[in-house]
C-alpha cells in the first residue's frame, strides 16, 4: 500500500538532451542546402541540354521517381520505427535482425525496378510519348539499388536517433548531381551529342551521387556498429514478425506518397501525346507555337507522309502509329521498307521533337517557378515536427511502472520496474508508447 500512497513522482530533466529537435534541426539544414543546390544545378542545365534535352531529363526522372517512390517511400520510415522501439528496450539482437530483413526488402525492390527501368526502357519512353527519354532511363536505372540501400542505413541511423547521417548523405548526393551532371552534360555537347544523350549525361550525376552517398553510409554504418556492444541477450521476433510489421507501416505510406508520382507520369504522358495529336490533324495550332517552333520540318514531313498515303485515306493520329509500328517492326528485323512507312517514321519522328521542345520550354520555366516553393517546403517539413516535439520535451506526470508495463511486457522479458523517462526516448518509441499510457500525447503518427 505504500507504494499506492506515494504521490506521483514528475520526471526531471536529465542531462542527456533529446535529440529530436537538434534532429529536426540538422534536416531541415541539410534539405535547405539541398535545395540550394539544386537551383544552382536546374538552372544551368536547361541553358546547357536545351528545350528537347530538359523534356527528356524530366520524362525519365518523372520514370524514376514513381518507381522510387513504391521501393522506398515507406521502409525508411518503418524501419526507424522499429529499430527505435527495439533500441530503447535495449533489444540489441532485434535491431540487427530489422535491419537486415529491411536491407534484403531494399534490395529485392531496388534489383526489381533496376530491371524494369534498364530493359523496359524503351517501352517506358513511349509510354510518356518521348523515345528519346529512353538513355536517360537505362542511366537511372542503377540509382534505384543504390537509393533503397541508402534507405535501409537511412532508417537505421535515424532510429538511433541520429540524422546527421541522413542530412550529409542528401548534401553529398546534390553535390554529385551538380558538378557531375553538369560537367558531363557540358562535356557531351561540346562533343556534338544530341539533346537525348546531353540529358542523360544530366542524369548519371544522379546515379553517381547515390553511389557515392551510399559509400558515406555503409562506412558511416561501419563505425557506429564497431562503437556498439556486440553481446546481447535478447530473443528477436521471428523474421515474418517483423517482416508484417514492417509491410503494415510501410505500405499505406507508400501508396499516399506514390500517387503524386504516378499521377504526374500519366499527367506527363497525356500532355505530350495530345500535344502531337493536335499538331498533327489541325494544322492551326501551329500559329500559337509559331514564335517557339520551326514548323518547316514538320510541314515537310507531313506533306510526304499525306503524298505516300492510299486515296482517301484520313489524316489522323492512330493512322500515324499504325503506320510506324508497323515500320519500327520491319527495321528491327532488318526488312526494306516501303515509302509509306519511311515516311511514317520521319513524320512521327518530327512531332516529337516539336512536342519535346515545347514541353521542354514548359517543364523548364516550372522548374523555376517552383524554387521558392520547393525551399518552403523543406522549411515546413522540419519545422513541424520540430514544434510538436515541444510538447514530449515537457517534463510528464507519469505514474508508477504497472500502468506502462503492458507494452514492455509484450516485447520484453525484463521491463523497467520505475517510471518511464520520455526525455531517454526517441519519439517513435513515445508514440509506441503512447497507445499504453495515455497521459503521453503522440504527434508523429
Amino acid at each position: 500500500m505504500a507504494q499506492h500512497d506515494q504521490p506521483p513522482r514528475r520526471v526531471a530533466r536529465t542531462s542527456k538532451p533529446n535529440t529530436f529537435f537538434g534532429g529536426a534541426a540538422i534536416l531541415a539544414v541539410g534539405i535547405l542546402v539541398v535545395k540550394l543546390i539544386g537551383m544552382f544545378y536546374k538552372i544551368p542545365l536547361l541553358n546547357i541540354i536545351g528545350e528537347q534535352g530538359s523534356a527528356d531529363f524530366n520524362n525519365a526522372y518523372n520514370i524514376y521517381s514513381v518507381l522510387l517512390t513504391i521501393s522506398t517511400a515507406g521502409l525508411p520510415v518503418a524501419v526507424s520505427k522499429l529499430v527505435s522501439e527495439a533500441d530503447a528496450l535495449g533489444r540489441r539482437n532485434q535491431v540487427r535482425r530489422t535491419f537486415r530483413l529491411a536491407l534484403a526488402l531494399f534490395l529485392i525492390l531496388g534489383v526489381l525496378s533496376f530491371l524494369v527501368m534498364f530493359f523496359g526502357s524503351e517501352q517506358l519512353a513511349g509510354l510518356m510519348n518521348d523515345s528519346m527519354a529512353a538513355p536517360g532511363i537505362r542511366a537511372l536505372a542503377p540509382a534505384v539499388i543504390c537509393v533503397g540501400c541508402l534507405s535501409a542505413f537511412r532508417g537505421y541511423a535515424q532510429g538511433h536517433g541520429n540524422m546527421t547521417p541522413t542530412a550529409v548523405s542528401q548534401i553529398i548526393e546534390a553535390l554529385c548531381k551538380l558538378t557531375v551532371g553538369l560537367g558531363l552534360a557540358y562535356w557531351l555537347v561540346g562533343h556534338g551529342a544530341d539533346a537525348s544523350h546531353a540529358a542523360a549525361g544530366a542524369i548519371t550525376g544522379v546515379t553517381v551521387g547515390t553511389i557515392v552517398a551510399l559509400a558515406y553510409m555503409l562506412m558511416n554504418f561501419l563505425i557506429t556498429r564497431s562503437q556498439e556492444p556486440q553481446l546481447a541477450d535478447d530473443q528477436p521476433d521471428e523474421p515474418s514478425t517483423i517482416l508484417k510489421h514492417l509491410l503494415m507501416i510501410a505500405v499505406p505510406i507508400t501508396i499516399s506518397s506514390s500517387m503524386v508520382g504516378i499521377v504526374t507520369v500519366i499527367d506527363t504522358s497525356l500532355v505530350q501525346g495530345q500535344l502531337q495529336r493536335a499538331l498533327l490533324e489541325n494544322q492551326d495550332t501551329w500559329t500559337l507555337y509559331q514564335d517557339f517552333v520551326d514548323f518547316a520540318s514538320l510541314k515537310e514531313a507531313l506533306s510526304a507522309w499525306q503524298a505516300a498515303l492510299p486515296d482517301g485515306s484520313a489524316v489522323s493520329m492512330s493512322l500515324l502509329d499504325q503506320y510506324a509500328a508497323q515500320a519500327e517492326a520491319l527495321r528491327d528485323q532488318q526488312s526494306a521498307l516501303t515509302d509509306l512507312q519511311s515516311a511514317s517514321l520521319e513524320l512521327h519522328a518530327a512531332l516529337e521533337n516539336i512536342s519535346r521542345t515545347l514541353y521542354g520550354n514548359y517543364s523548364g520555366a516550372l522548374n523555376i517557378y517552383n524554387l521558392p516553393t520547393s525551399l518552403m517546403a523543406a522549411v515546413t517539413a522540419a519545422v513541424i515536427p520540430a514544434v510538436s516535439v515541444l510538447r514530449i520535451r515537457r517534463p510528464r506526470v507519469i505514474g508508477s511502472a504497472p500502468a506502462s508495463t503492458a507494452f514492455f511486457t509484450s516485447s520484453s522479458s525484463n521491463p523497467p520496474s520505475g517510471p518511464i523517462n520520455t526525455a531517454t526516448l526517441s519519439p517513435f518509441s513515445i508514440c509506441s508508447i503512447a497507445a499504453f499510457v495515455p497521459a503521453i500525447p503522440c504527434s508523429f503518427s
